[in-house]
């Protein structure tokens, strides 16, 4: 019995790392269309709507691998949805800030001018705020026994 969940936990795990495989490949791919689009120079947003929006739906295709790959490695269905997707956000970091770069990258000449560029505090806000609730109790109680990391 132990071998054969073992067994499940292997191909589980194979599963979960193809789909962020090809996650990555569609944000590679979302990403060099865009660029190619441009002629490798950038270009402003609405230069190329059609790649743009092409750009967009590999992306949340390429998230929603993400979450599926996710979902594979950490199923706990008793947690709340609004937990699970927190989780998601905080462990999935570099991809977004991957994918904000690359877009900052491909679209520079008019990001100053979107919800983006014009509104980065509530923007820097939002992610504090999924990176605080990341933060576990015992975390909490561990700094509130010893401040001395926070002023390092």
């Amino acid at each position: 019995m132990v071998k054969v969940s073992g067994i499940l936990m292997i191909v589980m795990m194979t599963r979960s790392r193809l789909l962020k495989v090809m996650a990555f490949a569609l944000f590679v791919l979302g990403f060099a269309m865009a660029f190619a689009a441009s002629d490798w120079r950038g270009a402003t947003l609405m230069e190329h709507p059609l790649t743009l929006a092409a750009t967009l739906t590999l992306w949340i295709l390429g998230i929603a691998l993400e979450w599926r790959a996710d979902a594979l490695e950490h199923s706990d269905h008793a947690t709340p949805l609004w937990r699970r997707i927190c989780a998601f956000i905080g462990r999935g970091s570099a991809t977004w800030l991957l994918l904000g770069i690359l877009f900052g990258f491909v679209y520079s000449p008019t990001i100053s001018t979107t919800y983006f560029g014009t509104n980065f505090n509530a923007i820097l806000a939002i992610t504090l705020a999924v990176m605080g609730v990341q933060i576990s109790l015992d975390a909490w109680r561990q700094l509130a026994r010893d401040v001395r990391p926070v002023f390092l």
